[in-house]
């Protein structure tokens, strides 16, 4: 019967289901009958009478994890849990978490998001991440209440979707290395990851230009696989950039692109000017639609390959790898110029 109701109404009954449980773990499951998960549910479905106070709730003397808890798995009680607790920037931290989860919140919890952050919550849906808005409920909560929240996260959800805005979130307070976060994309092409090592703090503009050619780098790889996984990597580097292009304080993620393609270019000015090499000239040319090739020549005349023996020569290799480079360069840029246009 207990399982049949959908709203219990009335303070009285929280603070019943909280004696009940005590000092017993809450657990996050609604589909099992064991007393932690029978009572976990009735504070889940326990909603305050206009009658009801804060007061009632904080003569209780509840421990403050067990009231957060409280706050996270039924955000209906957030401002009893608020007033009792008097933690500056509580009710914005619980957003934070609510926020960078993988599922997409109710109309109400996404009109109170709106409050703390201009992301859109679709984009935050996906993995987009607010730096700043990280960094400031860090700062009025501190380390040990951002723990207390971490762990009572996970009472979110029956799954482990909360995982994300903790891995996020230590990512921004480079608690990890930007190098952990590279070999798990890496090796495991795990998405989150990946915008971990785009939020992870910057060292300079060599670093920020690393990053974003790895995110390309992921996004061409991405065409080895089905449609559907290739379309869920796809937005996954469009988010990752879009992450990469705030931390490093651009309006948009086309700012950061246009910026880092020039910069790429600017690598490799020299390969334009013919450059003697032994005894041939070899140098990069452009067209008119944007494409490059080698061009190599002995004596004036034209040929057609690199000669063997030059094949592995250390300007030789650095031309070819401007050339490789460049041509994937024209790919993305024409593309990006186009919706450019088109928007």
């Amino acid at each position: 019967y207990v399982e049949e109701l959908y709203v219990v109404r009335g303070i009285k009954y929280l603070l019943i289901a909280l004696k009940m449980l005590d000092s017993e773990d809450i657990k996050r499951c609604s589909y099992a009958n064991d007393r932690q998960t029978v009572f976990g549910n009735l504070i889940r479905k326990c909603y305050p009478l206009p009658t009801d106070s804060y007061l009632d709730l904080k003569n209780a003397k509840i421990s403050e994890k067990r009231l957060v808890e409280v706050a996270m798995m039924a955000p209906q009680w957030m401002s009893f849990v608020n007033k009792v607790l008097e933690w500056d920037g509580f009710r914005e931290a619980c957003y934070y978490f609510i926020a960078h989860m993988k599922q997409e919140p109710s109309e109400y919890k996404k009109a109170e998001i709106a409050h703390y952050t201009d992301l859109n919550p679709e984009d935050l849906s996906d993995g987009a991440f607010d730096m700043e808005w990280c960094r400031t409920i860090y700062e009025k909560m501190g380390e040990n209440r951002i723990k207390i929240l971490c762990d009572a996260s996970k009472l979110l959800c029956e799954n482990s979707f909360h995982v994300r805005a903790k891995k996020y979130m230590d990512a921004c307070m480079g608690k990890r290395s930007k190098e952990d976060y590279l070999k798990q994309a890496s090796e495991k092409r795990n998405k989150d990851a990946l915008n971990a090592y785009c939020i992870a703090p910057l060292e300079d503009e060599k670093d920020l230009l690393s990053r974003y050619l790895y995110v390309q780098k992921f996004l061409k790889e991405s065409k080895a696989f089905g449609a559907q996984r290739r379309a869920s990597e796809q937005r996954c580097c469009e988010i990752a950039l879009m992450n990469l292009a705030r931390n490093a304080h651009f309006d948009t993620a086309e700012r950061l692109s246009w910026k880092m393609e020039s910069r790429m270019s600017d690598k490799y000015l020299d390969v334009f000017e013919p450059k003697l090499v032994e005894d041939i000239e070899i140098y990069i040319v452009v067209d008119e639609y944007g494409k490059n090739e080698i061009c190599i020549s002995k004596n004036g005349k034209k040929l057609k390959n690199i000669p063997a023996r030059l094949k592995n020569h250390g300007y030789v290799l650095h031309v070819k790898e401007a050339h490789q480079l460049l041509k994937e360069q024209y790919h993305r840029t024409r593309s990006m110029l186009e919706r450019a246009m088109e928007e």
